[in-house]
């Protein structure tokens, strides 16, 4: 990954990770939580929740994704969502027979 971005990551919007370090930190938290979240880092009022689903080798082979405005997220439909995410890809993964992760 640091090869790939030496030259910098380009900012889309004032929330944007542009420092290589902070996004290695970002993945690895989101990697351990299993869903991944983007705050308007992408585009300013969007948030976007995804998850990875996986097949029977483990391989990541598609993603579930869920965008919304972000000022229609009201109290705790961030993390419910995230969760029904997770569920889902968890579900479809199970489908194509990847193993549990706990």
């Amino acid at each position: 990954v640091r090869n790939r971005f030496a030259d910098g990551l380009q900012a889309l919007t004032s929330h944007s990770i542009v420092d290589i370090e902070e996004l290695l930190r970002d993945l690895a938290r989101w990697r351990s939580a299993g869903f991944a979240l983007d705050e308007q880092e992408t585009a300013l009022g969007m948030t976007c929740v995804g998850a990875v689903v996986y097949d029977s080798s483990r391989r990541a082979v598609a993603a579930i994704a869920m965008s919304a405005v972000t000022a229609a997220l009201g109290e705790g439909t961030l993390e419910q969502t995230a969760a029904e995410v997770k569920r889902i890809a968890g579900q479809v993964s199970a489908d194509l027979g990847a193993p549990r992760r706990d």
